[in-house]
């Protein structure tokens, strides 16, 4: 019975020592979770293509050299693309109708810069409600016009479907492709 006792003694604090560890593992593992999380979110927002925003200005000098009437167009819609992404699109979830107003401000940039040689269709019927994570989107459609405005062809389509249904989102996105890659 002396013996139980004593080993009682050793087995209760060992076992609270344990829990602690255990405990101090797993908070440090959610917070390598979060930091981890938030340096993919800030990659995200770090990948905007250079080259979209070098093109813009090229093209936005071009215009102003015509004095071209789309010139504050281009002005406006870089602008706004940049403001929401360096300062309104921080937080981990943003207002989907933002991530849509963004969508469309890149679209008529890209309109710009193509012309008639690519035609975009963005149909969306979504809920005010829905929150998603920033910038998720913008990265899908960069990608589709990256590859659907190839030199090899003559016009490019991009049909982009969004809805929102219950608790779900929908997001389609189609773009034209080269004939080789076909």
């Amino acid at each position: 019975s002396e013996m139980c006792i004593r080993d009682s003694l050793y087995t209760f604090p060992a076992a609270i020592l344990v829990a602690y560890n255990f405990y101090q593992n797993q908070s440090n593992l959610l917070k390598l979770n979060e930091q981890k999380k938030q340096a993919e979110l800030d990659a995200l927002k770090n990948q905007l293509n250079p080259h979209f925003i070098f093109n813009t200005l090229n093209n936005l000098y071009a215009l102003a050299l015509k004095k071209s009437d789309q010139t504050p167009l281009v002005i406006e819609k870089l602008s706004n693309i940049l403001d929401y992404i360096l300062y309104r699109c921080n937080d981990k979830f943003v207002s989907l109708k933002n991530e849509i107003t963004l969508i469309e401000n890149y679209i008529d940039l890209e309109k710009v810069r193509y012309g008639k040689r690519m035609h975009v269709c963005f149909t969306y019927k979504v809920d005010n409600n829905f929150t998603i994570a920033p910038l998720l989107l913008l990265t899908l459609l960069e990608n589709a016009c990256k590859h659907s405005t190839s030199e090899e062809l003559n016009r490019s389509t991009i049909n982009i479907q969004l809805n929102t249904k219950n608790d779900e989102i929908y997001f389609g996105i189609e773009n034209s492709k080269p004939s080789h890659l076909k």
